[in-house]
């Protein structure tokens, strides 16, 4: 009984690492999207202006 519910506490703990990894890896490349879009925006201004 004791060793399955260590199990159960290392199945959740591991869960919850992995949603925290996934939310940050997500959280992350949006930044990155979002910069990428400002670089292009900044990029066709510029084009736009010459």
């Amino acid at each position: 009984m004791d060793s399955l519910f260590a199990v159960f506490i290392v199945q959740v703990l591991f869960e919850v690492f992995l949603f925290l990894v996934i939310y940050r890896f997500l959280s992350l490349t949006g930044e990155l999207k979002r910069e990428i879009g400002d670089f292009k925006d900044a990029c066709r201004g510029d084009k736009g202006d010459i």
